[in-house]
């Protein structure tokens, strides 16, 4: 018999974060970086469509790589990220979540979900994290 891990206080927060979209949404600049790839990860494939414009234009990384994640191809999912796109070029955004650079839409296995933020520095183009 087999015994599933307890889920980490990292799920546990991403998971209450997201039960509530608006109140994440309103205190974003305010989520440690750390945060995001899970959050991201957790809306993306809960289909949070609300809030993943939100975290596109508050993504803390130089690199997004949204393709990677995608299992099919979803219009929908795609118009959410793209909204987050638009939140970020239209509106006057906190430096801090300018540090989006790039939208990775290649087809290819990314490192980037598999690593833990801040542990490694490193462009997209190597499936890394990076913050410049």
């Amino acid at each position: 018999m087999s015994l599933k891990a307890p889920p980490t206080i990292l799920e546990m927060a991403v998971k209450s974060l997201l039960k509530n979209e608006d109140f994440t949404i309103s205190v974003l600049q305010e989520i440690p970086m750390e945060f995001f790839p899970s959050m991201f990860k957790e809306a993306f494939n809960s289909r949070c469509m609300k809030i993943l414009p939100a975290l596109v234009s508050s993504w803390p990384f130089a690199c997004l790589p949204v393709r990677a994640m995608m299992k099919v191809q979803d219009v929908v999912i795609l118009q959410a990220v793209l909204a987050g796109i638009h939140m970020l070029l239209t509106q006057n955004v906190h430096l801090r979540t300018s540090k989006l650079r790039v939208l990775d839409l290649r087809n290819e296995y990314n490192h980037f979900w598999d690593v833990r933020a801040g542990l490694e520095g490193s462009d997209c183009s190597k499936g890394m994290l990076s913050e410049e």
